[in-house]
């Protein structure tokens, strides 16, 4: 037990020393897995938005905001981040906008803000998180972001499990009359261990295990600042570039514009285009290109609004050499029969551009040589009841139904030991998923609010036996509690239920244990500066597996603070 122990701590000391050379330290680890989105609901000019948090992996706090929340920002809870692997994300237009004439959400430029956090805990969990920036005028700002998070995240020979995340983001942006510059450059490096082994033979080291995952991005965004006119527009373009130990590559050039225009107060048309370059390098080089054109007009009444358009997409996976070409109807509609609560739906299609890169960041322990194909969403059926209060209650729920082509899922490989492979489903006979989500925030005073959330999924049509490491239902119960004006209690509870995985040695599909999450945080505000937290995670202690032979650690904990100057 104490050779392991010297071990992991030897996986983790390496990393932390690597950061420490390049600014003092550049920290960021991971606890095991766990905690869940919020809904933050805005209002920009009389329109409602709904933005859903990317769900990951569960991340220490960041300082608390005890300030009573104005109408304009409605039940917003702090951030809390969970490992949930989605299908690809297609989105539906969106909400409405039931007001043209609204003044448009005028960009902030924050002219400074220093940040630094620190914390520890069990099962060698070390964090140092430093967000510093610099204005050199009023409207003109820079940042510097570094980051160092690492942890023991497994349960399985712990000297095997230790992660890391690693990150360094310069940023710089700036404000004029009628532009809005944003640029960034930025490293990151993940690092795991395939650790999810029946037998790890005992002359392995973490050398033969270890998996470092590298991405380089370099972005620039720019936007209409100008707030007056009757015409908008953003456009972005990136470049990144992933490479791993075992000589894979990729990259990736995406560029986007939006344009919109106001043909009278009531219609407004928009375009937008979407263009993607990439080269996949595994044994051989793999050209790909992606373009996509969504032009669109909205109506919009009293308490109606209608939008109508046309997703025009070709792409090429350079596996066939040969182009693909999609043209899918967009129409929603939205009708507010009163100012608390609307009725929405909708039909569409779209595709999703999948890469090495995101699989990767969606499953760490993915093994090597995996095919890259795009999936398409065929046809897309939703609708659904939303509403708010504006202050104390916020709720959605939605149906929806999908067909997809080309829908990837994780099994385990039996080729390659503890790694997984990326699968597809849905040529010939097209996967249909049923999805009924929803959620409710509730404040019930200014110092408490609490939020339900859940995804249902149901997959048919499929020519494997289950819908692999897919869940038919996440749900949430997320809880803030001010018990004073310098504590905040933080509960929540998560569940994943229905997960089936594919058994390397029958090969059969095999049930896994359902997850119950149950974790507390609690916040000390000592002054406007500085904070203190403590965090319990998996009080329950069960070393459940989110993917078959990958359990994680049973209770773990935290601590630390943050000062911010």
């Amino acid at each position: 037990m104490k050779t392991n122990m010297v071990s992991g701590n030897k996986i983790l000391n390496r990393h932390f020393l690597w950061l420490l050379g390049l600014l003092f330290a550049n920290p960021s680890l991971l606890a095991q897995k766990g905690t869940i989105d919020r809904s933050v609901i805005t209002t920009f000019g009389g329109a409602k938005k709904s933005i859903d948090l990317k769900i990951s992996d569960r991340k220490f706090e960041e300082l608390p905001n005890f300030k009573i929340e104005s109408p304009s920002v409605i039940l917003k809870l702090e951030n809390r981040n969970w490992p949930l692997d989605s299908m690809p994300k297609f989105t539906e237009p969106e909400a409405l906008k039931l007001q043209i004439n609204g003044s448009k959400l005028a960009i902030i430029t924050i002219k400074n803000t220093n940040i630094a956090k620190f914390g520890i805990g069990n099962y060698g969990r070390t964090l140092f998180n430093f967000n510093t920036g610099y204005a050199p005028r009023e409207n003109k700002f820079l940042g510097l972001y570094v980051n160092h998070d690492a942890n023991q995240s497994g349960s399985v020979l712990n000297e095997f499990s230790g992660r890391s995340e690693n990150e360094v983001r310069f940023s710089s942006r700036s404000f004029g009359k009628k532009v809005f510059w944003d640029s960034r450059v930025s490293y990151k490096e993940n690092t795991s261990a395939f650790y999810g082994m029946s037998d790890i033979p005992k002359y392995y080291t973490i050398r033969d295990l270890e998996i470092i995952n590298n991405r380089f991005l370099v972005s620039g965004n720019f936007s209409n600042s100008d707030k007056e006119g009757k015409s908008d527009y953003s456009g972005s373009t990136s470049f990144s570039f992933f490479s791993n130990q075992r000589n894979e590559s990729e990259w990736v050039s995406q560029s986007k514009f939006q344009y919109a225009t106001d043909f009278s107060p009531n219609l407004i048309g928009q375009i937008d285009a979407d263009f993607i370059l990439s080269e996949l390098k595994q044994v051989t080089s793999l050209s790909r290109q992606f373009y996509r054109l969504k032009p669109k007009i909205q109506f919009s009444g009293a308490r109606i609004a209608l939008q109508v358009g046309l997703n025009i997409i070709n792409s090429n996976d350079g596996l066939a050499n040969k182009s693909q070409g999609s043209v899918f109807p967009q129409i929603s509609i939205d009708y507010a029969p009163s100012d608390i609560f609307h009725l929405f739906g909708g039909v569409g299609g779209d595709v999703q551009f999948n890469s090495l890169s995101n699989f990767s960041a969606e499953l760490p322990w993915l093994g090597a040589k995996n095919v890259i194909k795009n999936t398409s969403q065929i046809g897309n059926l939703f609708g659904g009841i939303k509403g708010t209060t504006e202050k104390y209650v916020d709720f959605e729920l939605k149906y929806s139904y999908s067909e997809f082509a080309d829908l990837p899922f994780f099994i385990n490989s039996a080729s390659q030991n503890g790694a997984f492979e990326v699968i597809y489903v849905g040529d010939e006979k097209k996967v249909k998923v049923v999805n009924l989500t929803g959620h409710f925030n509730f404040k019930m005073t200014e110092g408490i609010t609490t939020g339900i959330k859940f995804d249902a999924a149901t997959y048919n049509n499929m020519i494997l036996e289950k819908p692999f490491h897919r869940p038919n239902l996440i749900a949430s119960w997320t809880n803030s509690i001010r018990l004073s004006n310098k504590l905040l209690l933080s509960p929540d509870v998560y569940i994943i239920r229905g997960l089936f995985a594919r058994d390397v040695k029958t090969p059969k599909a095999v049930a896994l244990e359902d997850i119950m999450d149950l974790n507390v945080k609690l916040h000390y505000q000592m002054n406007p500066n500085t904070s203190f937290h403590i965090q319990g995670n998996n009080l329950t202690g069960k070393a459940y597996q989110r993917y078959l032979n990958y359990s994680v650690q049973g209770l773990n904990f935290n601590a630390g603070f943050g000062y911010s100057f």
